[in-house]
């Protein structure tokens, strides 16, 4: 018999898992532009300016979007599951903390979580935490129970691949123009138009 617990518990896995694989990707397809978001976070406390603002912000991009994804990658497929489970319990504080500090201060009127693709106001982002974050324990609280499509033997496979996916993903995006654009400034498009309409919305 299946305990309902365990079924709570593959459930929340599986939400979580495609949320961050999903914000990962989304902002993957953009490193640039997710650095300028961090940046934008950082502005009231770091200035971002300059060659070393911009480096440490580009580099953060990276770890935060190569992160996210590889925390939904790995509860998905179930391998390391105990630590990612810790990792993703983590990550989920931190990212509630800094909800809450866009909800307060308001630094950005857009959380980037998603990348351009879907935007979410700072309390909206905030409510999105407030329900990952107690989804995250209830994959740690069960992380030994939950279900895995490798064995111990073959989890190094996918976990390798993924990594050199998403780093090979993200730096593709950087070098060239991103896979898939979600903002208006495609080519034939009126830029101070476009600008116009977005501050307006």
């Amino acid at each position: 018999m299946i305990h309902p617990r365990h079924t709570l518990a593959e459930c929340a896995r599986l939400i979580v898992g495609v949320v961050f694989v999903l914000s990962g990707l989304l902002k993957a397809v953009d490193p640039v532009g997710t650095a300028l978001k961090i940046g934008q976070y950082l502005a009231p406390v770091f200035d971002t300016h300059g060659a070393k603002g911009e480096l440490f912000t580009l580099a953060l991009s990276f770890v935060l979007c190569g992160a996210e994804f590889l925390l939904g990658a790995f509860l998905l497929m179930g391998i390391y599951r105990k630590l990612f489970a810790r990792l993703s319990f983590l990550f989920m504080v931190a990212m509630t903390v800094v909800s809450l500090y866009s909800v307060v201060a308001h630094p950005v009127s857009d959380c980037g979580c998603f990348g351009d693709a879907i935007r979410l106001t700072p309390m909206e982002t905030f409510v999105k935490n407030l329900i990952l974050l107690p989804l995250t324990f209830l994959v740690l609280r069960d992380a030994r129970a939950l279900r895995h499509l490798y064995s111990r033997r073959e989890r190094w496979v996918p976990a390798i691949l993924s990594v050199v996916g998403i780093i090979f993903f993200m730096a593709e995006n950087y070098r060239h123009l991103p896979y898939r654009d979600f903002r208006p400034y495609r080519v034939g498009t009126d830029l101070r138009e476009a600008i116009i309409g977005e501050e307006e919305s």
